[in-house]
């Protein structure tokens, strides 16, 4: 008997994560940056509202950009923060003007041995923020955070 996939909410007072194996989204925007990542590190699509497609590992989505995304088989981690926080203002920095900027997920360094933990729920909360946080630092600073500066993902 196989397991089936799940999808995860882990909702913070300024942001949310958003785990899901799959997902076939219509055109949709978010009034948050939003900070998408796969689990497998696999390419995902995201389509842009003029029709320019991108496939990569890890992207960054502005506010209320217009997109569509497409993710089968690598898994997604969708962090989306809320205006008010300061994340949101570095990775809105960090676009430069941007509507989508494509990343690889190899900017996670060693945080990616935790989405596969995540994506199965296998993770506290508490090391779940952990993570957020860890992933939004890589991105707006150009490195992964030092070992043991966040809790270890296994117990």
């Amino acid at each position: 008997m196989g397991t089936t996939a799940r999808n995860f909410l882990h909702l913070w007072d300024d942001s949310f994560l958003y785990v899901t194996p799959a997902i076939h989204s219509g055109q949709t925007a978010r009034s948050s940056t939003t900070l998408l990542a796969s689990v497998s590190g696999h390419p995902f699509t995201l389509q842009a509202a003029d029709g320019t497609r991108v496939r990569c590992t890890a992207a960054l989505v502005g506010a209320h950009v217009p997109r569509r995304l497409d993710v089968e088989g690598c898994g997604l981690l969708s962090l989306n923060l809320d205006p008010a926080s300061s994340a949101y203002r570095m990775l809105s920095a960090r676009l430069g003007g941007q509507g989508i900027l494509p990343l690889n997920a190899r900017c996670f360094g060693g945080l990616r041995d935790a989405f596969e933990p995540v994506q199965h729920g296998a993770l506290p909360d508490e090391q779940v923020q952990a993570l957020s946080r860890g992933m939004v630092q890589c991105v707006t600073q150009g490195r992964s955070p030092r070992r043991g500066s966040i809790p270890a993902w296994r117990a």
